[in-house]
């Protein structure tokens, strides 16, 4: 119906002018442009005919710059697009809460409905509306679908994290990125989640190797520590890579974790000592046991685990 509505409102505003209907939205064959006139939007016009921009709730996507503006786009605007724009707010309003009061729908499927949605959208009005318009009905959509549901989304964040739920860990970011702090608590519950891995991994190797009176026998001991460190620091550095499309932010989370456990003591040794005896064993040894390849890989992993100590 909304399509229709669309068409609708193209023919009738080509009529109008005697101009046809695939120059609608262009400065193509009509006049009255006047010389010297401002052609930039107007920003009251926008903000009337977008709530979203009023409430505030989602950050303003930047409006295109390099686009033409057509005498008749504020009649576009305060005629077609507010009402355009309302009624989608509704539909999808109304479409949410049916889908959230169904006893078998998740926070995974609700993701991928979201992103379904704005894919129809985004397509919808890359046919039928013009350029300026696709932004303000995507935030729309956002603002509904996301924004309003927040607490949903991210009630199941501590098990997606925890259970590495990879899939469902990307759906929310791509969602939550849209959002103004929607993405804090996820990077709180992924930084407590590596907090608690590294802390576990310190105790269990204490549990297994009680420190003796002999340093250097415990620094032998320590080598399967450090190989247990640098597999976890490239685990959870693949995690921000794929599911987190290399955030900054949550690459700088994980350095947090990784430096809030990796300052502790070791029984009586401190990590220094133990990276600096790993480094001497992979140069005596390592060649014998792993290819040069991994044998590069795990310097380089010393040398970020390194950085993570206090001087």
């Amino acid at each position: 119906e909304r399509e229709a509505a669309v068409v609708g409102y193209h023919a009738a505003q080509a009529d109008q002018r005697g101009a046809p209907n695939d120059v609608v939205g262009t400065n193509e064959g009509r006049e009255g442009v006047a010389a010297g006139e401002d052609q930039r939007p107007n920003d009251t016009v926008e903000a009337r005919a977008d709530p979203a921009i009023a409430d505030g709730e989602l950050d303003r996507p930047k409006a295109p710059m390099d686009y033409e503006f057509p005498l008749e786009l504020k009649y576009y605007v305060r005629g077609f697009e507010a009402r355009y724009v309302q009624e989608t707010e509704k539909y999808y309003a109304a479409e949410s809460r049916e889908l959230l009061a169904q006893p078998d729908c998740t926070v995974s499927s609700f993701l991928t409905h979201v992103i379904k949605r704005r894919t129809e959208e985004l397509l919808r009005a890359k046919r039928f509306l013009h350029r300026n318009s696709e932004y303000r009905i995507l935030r729309t959509v956002d603002r509904v679908l996301i924004g309003q549901h927040m607490d949903f989304l991210l009630s199941k964040v501590r098990s997606m994290v925890r259970g590495r739920e990879a899939k469902d860990l990307s759906k929310l970011y791509a969602a939550l990125s849209r959002t103004t702090n929607g993405l804090d608590k996820v990077r709180e519950e992924y930084k407590l989640f590596i907090t608690d891995e590294g802390k576990q991994l310190l105790s269990d190797h204490m549990e297994r190797n009680p420190p003796g009176e002999d340093a250097l026998n415990n620094l032998a001991k320590s080598i399967q520590l450090v190989d247990c460190m640098l597999d976890l620091y490239e685990d959870h550095a693949d995690c921000v890579r794929t599911c987190f499309q290399g955030n900054t932010t949550f690459s700088k989370t994980l350095d947090e974790a990784f430096a809030s456990f990796m300052n502790r003591p070791v029984g009586s040794l401190q990590f220094a000592e133990i990276i600096a005896y790993y480094c001497d064993f992979l140069t005596r040894h390592g060649s014998d046991k792993v290819s040069e390849r991994v044998l590069d890989i795990r310097m380089s992993g010393l040398v970020k685990l390194f950085s993570y100590l206090d001087s």
